[in-house]
């Protein structure tokens, strides 16, 4: 199977190419810029230069493409991970306000024409499969250009719409890390949560089967059940104390969520690994990134 990743430089992009090599599987990831792509360097694929929205590059990178994973939507700009002086402490809040003043205006509008290109160019191609991320967690404009192209076209779609991401590389922790060295409080976030490497297991299910094709899956983890509960288990990591045994208080809240049930009944959607076991690697990962 030849497989295409589109946002391939994002932390969910990265974590999909890792385990599709590691299924020997042909894999292609569109990269924008090659400074970006350092954890895709040792992996045994091919990169490809280029924008989402260049219709040109899409063309070239979908041929020969059993299923493309668009990821994009995770994508987001490069930054210092410490200052040295008020200038760059300046610098840096400037280019955070530029971020959200981005993300509130223009955000939504550059997802959309992603998304259109990459439906557009994945029908014209016939790719098998779009695998689509929808990181808002709510319905949105790209969502439903995705299942309009089912309906209008055949295309092959299957939309997974995560709850707040969390894990090694995602901004959600890199964030919280970063407000926790500076001595801040970290932003909480909607509730509930997903661990990355299991948005990648939902990923490679939907990619095995075509019973999701048409439909959005809402995904989350059945514990914690609020990202209070996942902020308080990052401090804990951050100062180096992670306790597994505080991961267990309130997972049985969530086991009649039907949404979680119906990914489970058509995609066979079963997590592999627990809150404890997450947190553990996550806070493996924050005492050997330094951020």
């Amino acid at each position: 199977m030849h497989a295409l990743i589109l946002g391939a430089v994002n932390p969910v992009g990265c974590r999909l190419a890792e385990a599709l090599c590691d299924r020997s599987l042909t894999t292609v990831a569109l990269v924008e810029d090659w400074v970006q792509a350092p954890r895709l360097a040792r992996l045994r694929l091919r990169m490809i230069e280029g924008r989402v929205t260049d219709l040109e590059v899409l063309r070239r990178a979908m041929a020969g493409c059993d299923v493309a994973f668009h990821c994009a939507e995770y994508d987001r700009p490069l930054e210092a991970a410490r200052t040295r002086g008020p200038r760059d402490t300046l610098r840096l809040a400037w280019r955070r306000l530029a971020r959200r003043v981005d993300s509130a205006f223009f955000l939504p509008r550059r997802n959309l024409e992603c998304a259109e290109a990459v439906l557009s160019v994945a029908s014209q191609r016939g790719v098998r499969r779009v695998i689509c991320l929808n990181a808002a967690a709510v319905p949105t404009a790209p969502e439903e250009a995705a299942l309009r192209y089912h309906r209008e076209l055949g295309l092959s779609v299957t939309v997974l719409r995560p709850a707040t991401l969390y894990g090694p590389f995602c901004s959600w922790t890199v964030d919280a890390v970063r407000a926790l060295c500076r001595g801040r409080k970290p932003r909480g976030g909607p509730a509930p949560c997903l661990y990355v490497d299991h948005l990648v297991e939902a990923m490679l299910l939907a990619m095995d089967t075509d019973a999701g094709a048409g439909e959005v899956f809402p995904l989350h983890d059945q514990e914690p059940a609020s990202c209070e509960e996942l902020l308080e288990a990052h401090v804990h990591a951050f100062n180096g104390n992670w306790k597994s045994a505080s991961a267990t208080r309130r997972c049985q809240e969530r086991e009649t969520d039907a949404d979680i049930q119906r990914a489970r009944r058509v995609l066979g959607y079963n997590p592999s690994s627990s809150f404890a076991q997450n947190m553990e690697r996550t806070a493996a990962w924050i005492q050997w990134s330094r951020l």
